[in-house]
């Protein structure tokens, strides 16, 4: 669903998501792609580790009336509970930047089948009690 969060409030998501990542994997760098290797213990189900996020922004986006209007419309009544829980982040697995620049300059790529999380038929997760 678009819009249902302003680039800047979607900025500071990622920011605090990151910034727990950062905490929580020693030796990653948002900002160095050669250190993603590193991931979060439960990166096969796209969890950001297994700690509760309670940092400012993630919890003001659970009260975030746009986004409570947007799950009504999903589970089809008003009276939906906030709780508050993990984040989810998956790296990319395919046109990867790795490695130094080609001769044109542009970014060598490649594909990192390791980083995908377990297939659907396999491991399905839903936050639907």
């Amino acid at each position: 669903m678009r819009s249902v969060i302003d680039p800047a409030t979607c900025k500071r998501s990622r920011d605090e998501v990151w910034d727990l990542l950062e905490r929580e994997v020693r030796g990653l760098d948002r900002h160095d792609l050669c250190t993603w290797d590193r991931w979060a213990p439960l990166a096969w189900g796209g969890f950001v580790g297994n700690t509760f996020n309670l940092s400012p922004q993630l919890c003001n986006n659970r009260q975030e009336p746009k986004l409570h209007a947007a799950f009504a419309a999903v589970f089809g009544r008003q009276d939906l509970h906030v709780n508050i829980g993990r984040a989810g982040a998956m790296r990319p697995t395919r046109g990867v930047a790795a490695g130094p620049p080609g001769p044109d300059g542009s970014p060598s790529t490649g594909d990192k089948p390791e980083w995908k999380t377990k297939e659907s038929n396999k491991w399905l997760h839903w936050d639907c009690n």
